[in-house]
């Protein structure tokens, strides 16, 4: 495997460093459904149901530590309101998400999460 290493990035009208491009991407996304179902994902692995509302995404490649930053959103329909989540007991390698409506333990249609901080 080749390593290229450049302190810049151009596509000839705009020019970006390269700490940039690796500190500020996400290193890990998910687009599920409800089921604990995967849609589209990036770096990660699978994701575990673990009761209504209580998900736990598992990733393929490690976080350096526990402590990253992570998002997660969800969709019910455009009826439904006062929907929240939980992001609870980060490990290096998962993310657990309790998903919620109106503080009661919820499935939602789709859940999307992402990570960002250094990868082991």
């Amino acid at each position: 495997m080749s390593t290229l290493n450049v302190s810049n990035i151009t596509d000839g009208t705009t020019t970006v460093g390269t700490s940039y491009v690796v500190n500020g991407s996400a290193k890990a996304w998910v687009n599920s459904t409800g089921a604990a179902v995967i849609n589209d994902a990036f770096n990660v692995s699978s994701a575990t149901d673990n009761g209504t509302g209580d998900y736990t995404i598992n990733l393929s490649s490690s976080m350096i530590n526990s402590v990253f930053a992570a998002k997660a959103s969800t969709w019910q329909s455009a009826s439904i309101t006062g929907t929240g989540q939980n992001m609870r007991t980060p490990t290096t390698s998962s993310q657990q998400i309790n998903c919620v409506e109106n503080e009661v333990p919820t499935d939602p249609m789709s859940l999307l999460m992402s990570i960002h901080g250094d990868l082991a």
